[in-house]
């Protein structure tokens, strides 16, 4: 006996679900994604169609490039990162018996996808100072040296690393025009020297080249003028 299609119901395999994913750019290639589907009856006599949309809408071919309207496989790929970099996409995979008039004649499987340059989740580990407190003479032309930051993915894919000196107390990048960063090492004389001559407490910003930062730990440096405790001989 031929099945009653219009009674058809359809049912989402919660095991097989899309999960919520990340797609590196450039990295990832070419990346499949199905779910599976369960219904009362055999797609000879009720058939079954899929669909996809984005947030509602129609998605966009340069992503999604494939979809299998007989299987619900989903083919995600894209090198174009700066078109889709940080981008997220709301999808909907929507599985219908088409001769149902059920009120389950459907179901569907939402997932998000974010795509976004690799270099984002970099691990990141932090520039360090030898040293925890250090004592500046003015005078002296020293550098404050620290140890290079590093990260899992590489400045040659993710750009060069870039640091700053901050003042902790006020979470604002040190004057550059008195204190910089060159190389591993952060130099400089101030030109006016009352505000310098005390106790300060800085730190490091470390970032991989445009994407995420990472702080090293707080260093207190204090700088001296040596000419204020000159003793002069009357003699």
């Amino acid at each position: 006996m031929k099945p009653d299609c219009t009674q058809d119901e359809v049912t989402l395999t919660t095991a097989t679900e899309i999960a919520d994913f990340t797609y590196y750019i450039g990295v990832s290639g070419t990346v499949t994604k199905q779910a599976t589907y369960t219904h009362l009856y055999a797609d000879s006599y009720c058939p079954l169609v899929f669909s996809i949309l984005d947030g509602g809408n129609a998605v966009d071919a340069n992503v999604i490039t494939a979809f299998d309207v007989a299987t619900g496989q989903v083919t995600i790929l894209t090198a174009a990162k700066a078109t889709y970099d940080l981008q997220t996409m709301n999808l909907e995979i929507t599985c219908k018996s088409t001769l149902s008039t059920h009120s389950n004649k459907a179901a569907s499987d939402p997932f998000v996808l974010t795509l976004k340059d690799q270099c984002w989740d970099s691990v990141l580990t932090a520039p360090a100072f030898s040293q925890t407190a250090w004592t500046y003479d003015l005078w002296a032309a020293q550098s404050l040296g620290f140890a290079a930051m590093s990260d899992t993915v590489g400045t040659a894919t993710c750009g060069a690393y870039i640091y700053k000196l901050f003042d902790s107390a006020t979470g604002t990048e040190v004057d550059t025009s008195v204190y910089s960063v060159s190389g591993l090492a952060a130099v400089g004389t101030p030109a006016a020297i009352t505000p310098w001559v005390t106790t300060h407490t800085f730190f490091l910003r470390g970032q991989l080249g445009t994407y995420n930062t990472i702080d090293s730990t707080v260093i207190t440096v204090t700088i001296e003028n040596p000419c204020i405790t000159t003793v002069f001989d009357d003699q």
